[in-house]
């Protein structure tokens, strides 16, 4: 089909149309039946553009002349009934995991182990309620892709073409398929006296060739066997077409394969005894897509958990015994006990802020009083106290008196009842609150503490609201109601919108001069900025060693410490491992400072770069993923408003 796209962009062109309720998207059966003000057109099937139906409907175009013909489609209802069928394996793995999302994947990878499935091959979740009986609730996976299984291509006949069906279906990258059309003969259209024929195709000159016997056109007067190499001398005029007329045609600009012609040579220079095909450098496998908002959320808290994971494990060491213990590189990937990497109070209190902003969005929506999401977060706080052995009537507070235990989903999860070296601010703050009742803030001090205690939890503040401001203000509430003095909450805030900005698409220096700027509005900020501006400048320098981080930005023991540690360690590095590592080796609070470059990385860089290895061992990883991902649910256009939902995440 043909989208009617919106000029020079691929994006859809939304039409109003008087009297419809509902913009409308248009798609046309043919190039005759596109319209005369369409701007432009883009390829699509079916499966992409359910994404875009939930609040608009579909005007399927037959014929440019006579619109009668044309038919109507309810975008909401082409959701509800591409949905998969919920099949017996599904059930049966549902009664695993009451209370939860499902994910069913595409037919390529049924069967398979769902750790090693990638997100994009998931083709929607239904909701299991809490019997364990998947329910009609159904929620499509805005990056699926279809797979060519799914899209009825033709078995393959040789590697080419198989990789050519999974590249034109977005399952590999470009750079996958250079590798195997480098390493595999196919067959090129030629004139009769076997010189490659050369033909104008969309305004360029191309060579065409077929993975098959196939795909050879009719139109070949002969056909040579050739590999990419014997092509080289026509690169630098025409590019590539391969099995044209197939629904995998793939062009390929005739530079391109000039580059990977070259680099493969150069790769064989250094490596010449290196097997053919492997490639030292080799990109990753899957397409480097732009990093979505949703991507990047669950990135941060994701990557959070596994940086506070791995410094949990050193956070009360110096850097000498983490160099005896782990070799002068210091630690390297994280310590498991057990097979598991455990988390920290760090992530515990991080997944319990989410929690408390989640019901407090759900209390907004059934009734718009306010937009402080504070009595909620502290409510999610007396929650995280009783997992700290606690009884519940000592730790609930005025909530223990409407309840005879705590509500909702998170605090089911019995791996959140394990005490991990809490901080003792936030233990008496909470106990505090529990025998007053009396929340704390900026202007009501509980204390003098600027302890990271505040900054750890802070992430996830970003969900909150679209304006930085109003994320700064949540932050600097949530974190002030156990901490106090002014660089215990403002990191908070400068962290929260750091993410927030992160999570649209902003510069990291940008979104750290976003922040920067809130932060000169509030009083008591000056300790903040200082250190923060020297993360900033220590960073240009790139990594530096653990003794000189401590001269510069201290241990990570305090509010603005933990922020510009984490800050810098990102900062000063060009990918998420990196940054993780440089963030916890060091003389300190490993774990808060690990907890903050993992919450800024993972916003940076997604979840597609954190540590296939780290993640697979990070405890709780389950919980910490579903969560983030409910509250992109709970914060979206339509969010969830079933009785299951509510009983997962209570409003008061």
């Amino acid at each position: 089909m043909l989208l009617v796209s919106a000029g020079d962009s691929p994006d859809p062109a939304l039409i109003k149309v008087d009297g419809q309720e509902k913009e409308q998207i248009w798609v046309c059966t043919t190039r005759s039946a596109v319209p005369d003000f369409a701007p432009g057109t883009t390829a699509v099937n079916g499966y992409q553009l359910l994404p875009l139906l939930a609040d608009r409907d579909v005007h399927v175009a037959t014929s440019p002349q006579v619109q009668a013909q044309d038919m109507m489609l309810s975008g909401e209802l082409a959701i509800v009934h591409s949905a998969p069928d919920v099949t017996d394996e599904l059930r049966s793995e549902a009664q695993q995991r009451p209370g939860s999302w499902i994910a069913v994947p595409d037919r390529m990878y049924q069967g398979q182990s769902r750790d090693k499935i990638p997100e994009h091959a998931f083709v929607g979740e239904y909701w299991v309620d809490e019997t364990g009986t998947v329910t009609s609730q159904y929620r499509i996976n805005s990056k699926y892709r279809p797979s060519p299984l799914t899209l009825g291509f033709p078995k393959p006949v040789s590697a080419l073409e198989h990789v050519l069906h999974l590249y034109e279906t977005g399952y590999v990258s470009a750079d996958a398929l250079l590798v195997v059309l480098s390493d595999n003969d196919f067959a090129l259209v030629a004139e009769s006296d076997g010189v490659a024929s050369i033909f104008p195709f969309g305004g360029k000159k191309v060579l065409v060739a077929a993975s098959g016997v196939g795909y050879v056109p009719d139109f070949a007067k002969r056909v040579n066997k050739v590999n990419l190499a014997a092509l080289e001398p026509l690169l630098a005029e025409a590019d590539l077409v391969i099995d044209l007329g197939a629904r995998h045609q793939t062009q390929i600009a005739g530079s391109v394969l000039l580059r990977e012609l070259e680099r493969r040579r150069t790769a064989q220079r250094h490596a010449p005894n290196q097997p053919r095909g492997a490639r030292p450098d080799a990109a990753p496998a899957l397409p480097a897509d732009p990093i979505d908002p949703h991507e990047r959320f669950v990135g941060s808290v994701l990557a959070g958990a596994v940086g506070d994971a791995l410094g949990y494990s050193i956070e009360f060491h110096d850097i000498g015994t983490i160099r005896q213990e782990h070799g002068d590189a210091g630690l390297t990937a994280p310590v498991l006990r057990d097979g598991v990497a455990r988390i920290s109070d760090d992530t515990q209190m991080m997944l319990f802020t989410l929690e408390g902003l989640i019901r407090a969005h759900v209390a907004r929506r059934m009734n718009p009083v306010d937009n402080d999401p504070v009595p909620e977060v502290q409510h999610a706080y007396q929650r995280w106290f009783h997992t700290q052995n606690q009884p519940w009537p000592q730790a609930g507070g005025p909530y223990a008196q409407r309840l005879q235990q705590p509500d909702g989903w998170l605090i089911t999860n019995h791996g959140l009842f394990a005490a991990r070296a809490p901080g003792s601010t936030c233990m008496s703050a909470l106990a505090r609150f529990a025998q007053t009742h009396q929340h704390a803030t900026p202007q009501h001090a509980i204390n003098d503490s600027k302890g990271c205690g505040g900054v750890m939890r802070a992430a996830p503040v970003a969900v909150w609201s679209g304006d930085p401001a109003e994320v700064f203000y949540a932050a600097v509430g949530t974190a002030a109601l156990t901490h106090s003095h002014p660089s215990g909450y403002l990191s908070a805030g400068v962290l929260a919108v750091i993410v927030h900005q992160l999570i649209r698409d902003v510069p990291l220096p940008e979104a750290v001069r976003i922040a920067r700027e809130l932060l000169l509005r509030w009083r008591g900020h000056e300790e903040q900025l200082q250190i923060l501006d020297k993360a900033v400048e220590l960073a240009k320098r790139g990594p530096v060693s653990p003794e000189e981080l401590k001269d510069a930005l201290g241990q990570g023991w305090v509010g603005e410490e933990a922020l510009a540690i984490g800050l810098y360690a990102v900062l000063a590095t060009d990918n998420l491992r990196d940054a993780l590592l440089l963030s916890v080796n060091h003389s300190g609070d490993s774990d808060s400072t690990g907890i903050v470059a993992g919450n800024i990385g993972g916003a940076l860089y997604g979840t597609r770069a954190i540590p296939q290895e780290w993640l697979n061992t990070l405890e709780l990883r389950e919980v910490v993923e579903t969560l983030a991902k409910d509250a992109l649910a709970e914060f979206s256009p339509g969010p969830p408003s079933d009785q299951a939902w509510l009983r997962r995440y209570p409003a008061w």
